[in-house]
């Protein structure tokens, strides 16, 4: 919507000066005619004010482009921190996590191993203690002569079997702690998946958020050229604006001139106009000048041959120069008085 309004108001504003210029010219080619042909158009000339009233929607217009500039420069900023801030934050406790599991992993691995041993061991012992067991046993089958008892002491039997149930019980315990070890170890296998779901994941969400970036990246700059493309067509309507201004005190003196001209027209056609007098010497009635407040008196022309004047004729009269500031006529049939000579009289 604000492109919208936008380019509207700059339409207006390039037709408006169209047809002040058409105007313009209009006014400058009749200046070159001369003041007598001057033809003052009766359409209204542009009105600065509305002008400056458009001046003045464009500079809200550009202070609210602006301001939205610099707030989208902050939240850019705040999201740019907060994401940094995010960042680190997970990375540092993804690594802290996984360095923990690693120590972990590596001290169940040393048990296990330490446990193995432990069993092969026990293994082996078991072995030992079967084979020996095993001879014995041929040796007392093939008879008292043949039977070469060993001079060390012989382990009593019950003592052999408390060790095998030991080394049974010793053995269970050990395939349990295992079985728990490898339950770990799948567990923290399941975390680090886990984890490694959760780093995919922000690292989508930073992706997404460097886009987002991007965008208001590009809208900032967008608006930051729309702003001076503004600025530069405020400078050149300000100048137009003057111009029409300078234009305007130009026409004003042409325009009083033109009023005067009509009013010293009417003037002299109400004097030249034929007047029905009596035969002596009838004034006629006071005409009021238009332009300087002034009264003339025409006299009969009877009154002009009585005194051995000559009346001029009504084409001599348009001739007659009348001075309508000072308010006097060079004719002899003329008498002009002022508004105080008549209130005397």
């Amino acid at each position: 919507m604000e492109r919208v309004s936008v380019l509207c108001v700059l339409l207006l504003l390039l037709c408006s000066p169209s047809g002040a210029e058409l105007q313009d010219n209009e006014i400058s080619e009749q200046r070159q005619a001369g003041p007598e042909s001057v033809n003052v158009p009766e359409q209204p000339q542009p009105c600065p004010s509305d002008l400056h009233a458009v001046l003045r929607d464009m500079s809200a217009a550009l202070a609210e482009h602006r301001v939205r500039i610099q707030q989208l420069q902050d939240v850019n900023q705040a999201q740019a921190a907060e994401l940094r801030e995010l960042k680190t934050r997970d990375v540092e406790s993804l690594k802290q996590q996984q360095q923990g599991q690693a120590a972990e992993l590596n001290s169940l691995k040393i048990q296990t191993n330490v446990t193995e041993n432990h069993v092969a061991s026990l293994r082996r012992d078991r072995t030992g203690a079967e084979l020996q067991d095993n001879e014995i046993s041929e040796q007392r089958q093939a008879g008292p002569e043949s039977v070469n008892v060993p001079e060390q002491p012989q382990p009593c039997p019950s003592d052999l079997h408390a060790v095998l149930r030991d080394m049974s019980a010793a053995l269970a315990e050990h395939r349990v702690r295992i079985q728990q070890l490898q339950d770990v170890n799948q567990d923290l296998h399941a975390v680090l998946r886990d984890m490694s779901a959760a780093l995919a994941e922000h690292r989508v969400r930073i992706q997404q958020l460097q886009d987002v970036n991007q965008e208001q990246a590009a809208k900032l700059t967008e608006l930051e050229f729309k702003t001076r493309d503004m600025e530069s067509q405020q400078q050149g309507l300000t100048a137009q604006v003057k111009e029409l201004e300078k234009q305007t005190s130009e026409v004003e003196p042409i325009k009083e001139k033109l009023r005067v001209s009509k009013s010293n027209h009417v003037f002299l056609e109400l004097i030249c106009a034929p007047r029905q007098v009596n035969a002596a010497y009838e004034p006629h009635p006071f005409l009021r000048c238009m332009a300087c407040q002034s009264y003339v008196l025409l006299l009969h022309p009877a009154q002009s041959l009585l005194t051995g004047k000559t009346q001029p004729s009504p084409f001599e009269k348009l001739a007659l120069p009348i001075s309508v500031q000072s308010g006097r006529s060079k004719s002899p049939t003329l008498r002009t008085y002022s508004r105080s000579a008549k209130t005397q009289s």
